[in-house]
């Protein structure tokens, strides 16, 4: 159902970074150009930040440490960026995307 949101957030890693973060902050679709370039320079670093921050906002049962191996681990590094675009989605957090201008329909199917 969203693999256009996953090709987007693979291709546009960095990108999509700063678009989670700024969601966890209530700003949807908005790219933050701060966080981009700390993403740039500590990509794993900002992945594994953004994922705990999704978890604490919204009480996800999922250790420190199941973050920290899903955010470092080069092998999970864009599908966590994936669950977390997802997560943020189901909550009405919508990131955004640069493939996908609008926000996608019904994800709570995906539950």
């Amino acid at each position: 159902m969203d693999s256009t949101q996953c090709i987007d957030t693979c291709l546009c890693f960095l990108c999509a970074l700063s678009r989670q973060w700024k969601a966890l902050d209530g700003v949807t679709n908005q790219f933050d150009l701060v966080m981009c370039l700390v993403s740039c320079c500590f990509p794993p670093c900002s992945n594994v930040k953004i994922r705990m921050r999704t978890v604490d906002k919204y009480g996800i049962d999922e250790g420190c440490i199941g973050s920290v191996i899903y955010g470092l681990c080069p092998c999970f590094a864009a599908c966590s960026a994936c669950q977390v675009h997802r997560e943020l989605t189901l909550r009405n957090a919508w990131p955004g995307g640069n493939c996908l201008h609008k926000q996608p329909g019904d994800y709570t199917q995906m539950r």
